[in-house]
């Protein structure tokens, strides 16, 4: 029994250390209940197989993928839980991917609440995580009182709408390698509450006075995080963030040494500081790199 503790430890540990090879920046996942549709864009920093892959703990079916731009040749198996989708590529460092396809069985029912639950194992380094679940048309979360854990687990889920008709639920966390991300949203439909939230237009222009006031402190403080961030930019730096900010926060790398007076390899690094600040997100773009200002920084 302890030699198959030990075989099943090495080989959990070489699953770990060769998937960790995979450097990724940015992960965003985004489920739509309505139509059981994921959508999953994922920034690689640095890919070190010929091949790319991804695992989930449902199942996978219609997958639709892209990698920076071209569709690639995929293969999808199914495992004991969930399934782990392939992809041959030889692309390597600073490109993008994104899937689409339709699942099933993340929803469990009990009455008129429904519970969505999502989990994925962290089994690569991911600098950011964002993790989004939409609601289907016509619910809302259970309130808190009528049930004996919060509607949002983790509770720094963050409510929001998709177009003033479906509520939606998201995460943004820097998980560890090795950690398992866990998501859960209890919801219902809105004809059928008794007491919630969402029951009386009293209740619901209170939740939106509310979700104003907390965009109101989260953009002064998204302002005051920037405002911190600029302030310790040396002048290399402000040059290249001008520039972009000029060209509708988006050049080729190319195009900024030809309009500076610095050499390729001063600009590389000036480039690579910026994106190590998360000022500027870097992907290849034919013979040079697409340089793009963040959002929050145009």
């Amino acid at each position: 029994m302890r030699k198959t503790k030990f075989l099943f430890g090495v080989i959990a540990a070489l699953l770990i250390s060769t998937a960790s090879a995979t450097t990724i920046s940015e992960e965003k996942i985004t489920v739509d209940l309505e139509t059981n549709e994921v959508n999953v864009e994922i920034d690689i920093e640095e890919l070190t197989t010929n091949s790319f892959n991804w695992r989930t703990t449902h199942p996978v079916r219609n997958l639709e993928n892209s990698f920076a731009g071209e569709s690639r040749a995929c293969n999808v198996e199914e495992l004991t839980v969930g399934a782990e989708i392939n992809c041959d590529t030889d692309l390597k460092n600073n490109f993008s991917v994104k899937l689409s396809y339709t699942t099933s069985g993340l929803i469990s029912s009990r009455g008129n609440i429904k519970t969505f639950s999502y989990s994925q194992s962290i089994y690569r380094p991911i600098k950011n995580y964002s993790f989004t679940v939409i609601l289907p048309e016509g619910t809302g979360l259970v309130d808190d009182s009528n049930i004996t854990a919060p509607a949002v687990q983790p509770t720094s889920g963050e409510l929001g709408s998709q177009e003033g008709r479906r509520f939606s639920v998201t995460w943004n966390t820097n998980p560890e390698l090795g950690d398992t991300a866990r998501f859960q949203v209890i919801f219902e439909n809105l004809d059928n509450q008794s007491n919630t939230v969402y029951e009386t237009m009293p209740y619901l222009l209170g939740s939106l006075l509310i979700a104003g006031i907390i965009y109101v402190v989260y953009k002064r403080k998204t302002e005051l995080e920037v405002s911190s961030v600029l302030d310790e930019l040396d002048s290399d730096e402000e040059m290249i963030l001008e520039m972009l900010r000029e060209n509708k926060g988006e050049m080729l790398q190319k195009d900024i040494v030809d309009k500076s007076e610095y050499s390729k390899a001063k600009i590389s690094g000036v480039v690579g500081q910026l994106e190590e600040k998360e000022i500027v997100s870097k992907e290849k773009d034919g013979r040079s790199n697409k340089v793009t200002l963040k959002e929050k920084f145009i």
